[in-house]
């Protein structure tokens, strides 16, 4: 778990480098933002009621309902946990964008097209952040691996709806999802949570990774078949695959931890001393 928020952070960082203090990676990025994309009024005004959906009445009520859960279900520990991770990621999206407009480090946020303060988007990481709640709490049954399957949809629907409406690029979504994994992976790790075994099972992880290889090779596709007007399409894909395979990764980290904490199958306890 540890490793998991280190490896968040060391993305968050790279794509920072890349995306923003690199004028060929500012390129790509503007390339992926989805000015392009062709859109009837119908696919606008779905991505519109999505993120309008996931608004702040709608973390203010969801947040005291997940910690209430996680009281009542897992105890104190897993609660602090929660609140922790879910109070990190949004009080340092909103500190990262306003720090990283004014220093300025690597003097790209000017020179993006969106401006600056947009680096890492805030709703991007609350919604993963909320997602990533529900999978530790989710029962350790089948019913967590729809769950996950869900929480790695909504994540990605918000997301693609920011790069449909062109309100963020697409390093900015991905940085959101890397900085809410790294704040519940680091959380769950130092607090110690108590929790059932998480079980992501071969078939779900098989199922996310041949979801995102799908999205990945219909972007390139498309590219390939209409040209740099498509490339929007592979920044949603992006997106879409990020948001999965983040919350695959955490559920498959945490069910490691607690194959690891668990006696070995067959063991025998150890006789006392005499």
């Amino acid at each position: 778990m540890v490793t998991l928020a280190f490896v968040a952070a060391a993305l968050f960082t790279a794509l920072y480098v890349v995306a923003v203090g690199s004028a060929d990676g500012r390129r790509i990025d503007e390339q992926l933002r989805g000015t392009e994309l062709d859109l009837n009024d119908h696919v606008a005004g779905l991505a519109a009621r999505i993120l309008n959906g996931f608004d702040i009445g709608f973390v203010l009520a969801a947040t005291p309902a997940l910690l209430l859960v996680a009281f009542v279900r897992c105890g104190v520990r897993t609660t602090l946990a929660l609140a922790l991770a879910l109070a990190g990621a949004v009080a340092s999206a909103r500190l990262l964008k306003s720090l990283l407009a004014s220093a300025d480090p690597l003097g790209g946020e000017l020179a993006r097209s969106v401006g600056s303060g947009f680096y890492p988007s805030g709703h991007a990481t609350t919604v993963m952040a909320l997602v990533l709640a529900v999978v530790v709490l989710a029962p350790a049954t089948r019913a967590r691996q729809l769950t996950i399957f869900l929480g790695g949809g909504v994540a990605a629907a918000v997301g693609v709806a920011h790069i449909v409406l062109d309100s963020h690029l697409p390093s900015d979504v991905v940085a959101g999802y890397l900085l809410a994994g790294g704040w519940m992976a680091a959380a769950t790790a130092v607090v110690a949570v108590a929790r059932e075994p998480i079980t992501c099972g071969r078939f779900v992880r098989v199922s996310l990774a041949t979801l995102g290889l799908c999205l990945v090779i219909a972007g390139v596709c498309a590219i390939a078949s209409s040209g740099a007007r498509s490339m929007p399409l592979l920044g949603a894909g992006a997106v879409a695959t990020t948001a999965i395979c983040l919350v695959a990764a955490l559920a498959t980290a945490l069910g490691e931890a607690d194959r690891s904490d668990s006696p070995r199958a067959g063991a025998q306890p150890a006789a006392p001393r005499r």
